[in-house]
């Protein structure tokens, strides 16, 4: 029969950050064309849009292609977004203090993963580095007599019932 469990590796594992979902959706912008639909969608959602003339709505557009894709299309939300918190038609302060505010998760996210990584990193390099390993002297058993002549020690372990044993009488 066929194994059928799979050893997968998280993708937001902090010590591949190339593939954390938090570094791409950072990464991911939106084009100009959909920046442009997006403050369209946005503006719909205001009684005097026909006030907003291309330049206006260029400057949003902008602004919403220098924030991640998932900031800039919940910021353009005609319900949720900017438009929740401004009453008439926003500012490109309105704008950037909405995506900012919104961006600081992912981006708190994102430099907690780079901490982990450093994390990481150093228990790796202190654990490689901490315990050196010590090399036993190996002895052969003519060197084992040798020694035990020379210290008076017996040349094979104390029996548990014998004197100086730990089953043994006391006062040997």
């Amino acid at each position: 029969m066929k194994n059928l469990a799979l050893q997968i590796k998280p993708e937001n594992s902090p010590t591949e950050r190339e593939n954390s979902k938090i570094t791409r959706a950072l990464d991911d912008r939106l084009l100009p064309s959909e920046a442009f639909e997006a403050v369209g969608s946005m503006l719909t959602g205001y009684a005097h849009k026909g006030q907003a003339d291309q330049n206006y709505i260029a400057n949003f557009a902008n602004i919403l292609t220098r924030y991640p894709r998932a900031v800039a299309i919940k910021c353009a939300h005609p319900i949720d977004g900017v438009v929740k918190e401004t009453q008439f038609l926003p500012t490109p302060a309105d704008v950037i203090d909405w995506c900012e505010k919104a961006a600081r998760p992912l981006r708190e996210a994102a430099a907690r993963e780079v901490r982990i990584e450093a994390q990481l990193k150093a228990r790796e390099e202190w654990l490689a580095s901490a315990r050196p390993q010590l090399a036993r002297k190996e002895i052969t058993y003519g060197e084992f007599l040798e020694h035990c002549e020379r210290t008076g020690a017996k040349p094979r372990p104390i029996g548990a019932f014998e004197p100086g044993g730990y089953l043994g009488p006391m006062n040997g």
